[in-house]
């Protein structure tokens, strides 16, 4: 410092070292300020954000599937006369089931009836007569209610002459005591219904004639989607399902019948045709119906995600992912593939999720958490 006139004049040697007091200065204070911003930069991309969830709701849904239903039956069964005459009554008709002991026609006003057991009888029968065939005429007296079913047995007595004569008073018949066999025709077991008539009203019939032709149980019935491809099944759920043939509804176990199913089945069917209630198309032995509906017996309840939030792996296994609150890595549920159906951007998912949390994308979670599923 110097004075100059008496006055105090401040040194300027500051501003020689103000330059490297600033290269010295200027590194550190920027190093203090970024290094909080990269610290915070690199805890923002070591941390995950939490994936988006989605809570799973719950639906009600009820099958419902337009079918074309094909029954195929085994070749018609002739069913034949023991009476010679004039048909002067016909009580049959194409599609008609066959009750054991049914009138079928009349022959010069004589009735006709089935007879869907035993033996078919060649032979008149009177007192004293023995055999397989007296057991038959038995057994139809019983049907009848003209003998009591413990009296029946294969020698014709005392017991089935009185039941005779009252089947035969009971029938308008001449009282005689003798069954005849011209008053039976054999229908086999295995024809369920009336396929094809061959007699008509005035028609006269020779012994051994055929009255009708019967069909047995069918031997398929296949179900198709009604406008779908070609041959293409309906995918039913796996409960009850009730077929609807106009307002006649049938009970089935699903869309694959049993023996017993497909006999009850055709003849709704038939029966249902017959009241125009669905459209039937026959080639050779299968019948095609149109027109039908297959449904499932009672509404079903179960969740509903998003499409997206369901996850298939690599292996096919079908998962969603559930959500914690605490933080810790969805967990992988996973999903029967019969419970998965998609509608309208939506999976149905079992009814036991509802209410669950979930993720709403599993694409977002890492590799390591998409693995849990499979």
């Amino acid at each position: 410092m110097r004075i100059e006139g008496g006055k105090h004049r401040p040194s300027r040697q500051w501003l020689f070292w103000l330059p490297l007091v600033l290269v010295w200065v200027l590194p550190v204070a920027g190093i203090a300020l970024l290094v909080p911003g990269a610290r915070d930069a690199q805890q923002a991309e070591l941390s995950v954000a939490a994936p988006k969830t989605t809570v799973v709701g719950e639906t009600e849904t009820s099958y419902r599937q337009a079918v074309d239903i094909t029954v195929t039956l085994p070749e018609p069964v002739p069913v034949t006369s023991n009476a010679a005459g004039v048909v002067t009554h016909l009580d049959v008709h194409e599609g008609d089931s066959i009750a054991n002991g049914a009138v079928i026609a009349a022959i010069d006003t004589v009735p006709v009836h089935a007879w869907r057991g035993g033996v078919p009888l060649f032979r008149n029968l009177a007192k004293g007569d023995r055999g397989p065939d007296v057991t038959t005429a038995a057994s139809f007296l019983a049907s009848q209610r003209v003998l009591d079913p413990k009296l029946s047995g294969d020698r014709f007595g005392a017991a089935m002459g009185n039941a005779v004569s009252a089947f035969q008073r009971k029938s308008g018949l001449h009282v005689d005591g003798i069954f005849q066999h011209a008053w039976l025709a054999y229908v086999p077991k295995d024809v369920k219904a009336v396929g094809s008539l061959a007699i008509r009203v005035d028609a006269r019939v020779a012994v051994g004639d055929t009255l009708f032709s019967g069909h047995g149980a069918p031997t398929s019935i296949r179900f198709a989607v009604a406008g779908g491809t070609a041959g293409e099944s309906p995918r039913p759920p796996d409960e009850p399902l009730v077929l609807q043939l106009g307002d006649v509804t049938v009970p089935v176990s699903s869309s694959t019948l049993g023996k017993k199913e497909r006999a009850t089945v055709a003849a709704a069917l038939a029966e249902a045709a017959s009241k125009g209630a669905v459209a039937a198309q026959a080639e050779g032995n299968s019948t095609t119906y149109s027109g039908a509906v297959l449904t499932a017996a009672a509404t079903t309840r179960t969740g509903s995600v998003p499409s997206t939030a369901v996850y298939v792996s690599t292996s096919g296994t079908t998962c969603v992912f559930a959500a914690t609150d605490t933080g810790a890595q969805p967990s992988a549920i996973s999903l029967a593939s019969a419970d998965v159906a998609q509608i309208l951007g939506q999976v149905s998912v079992p009814a036991d999720l509802v209410g669950r949390t979930v993720v709403a994308d599993p694409l977002a979670l890492d590799a390591a958490t998409l693995a849990t599923c499979g």
